[in-house]
């Protein structure tokens, strides 16, 4: 989730708090944002991940999806007929 410099965003506050519980959020809120400090009490409250810039969110999404996927990967591997019957 991405708050704009310069921009007011009660859509995305709205939504911040809808997800919140998710556990699926990554936000991003750049300094002098409007209401940032409501964003940095919900992102402490529920143990939502939270930087300043832009590229520190991408770069955050970019390494949970690959733990995610060498997870998936993993899973994938142990329910294999191949890896079952070599047990």
């Amino acid at each position: 989730m991405y708050f704009a410099l310069g921009t007011r965003a009660p859509i995305t506050l709205l939504e911040l708090g809808l997800f919140a519980k998710s556990g699926k959020l990554l936000v991003c809120c750049p300094e002098g944002c409007w209401r940032r400090g409501n964003v940095e009490v919900i992102c402490a409250r529920y143990q939502i991940p939270a930087v300043a810039r832009l590229q520190d969110l991408v770069d955050f999404a970019r390494s949970k999806t690959q733990v995610k996927l060498k997870e998936e990967v993993r899973k994938a591997e142990l329910a294999s007929p191949s890896h079952q019957q070599n047990q």
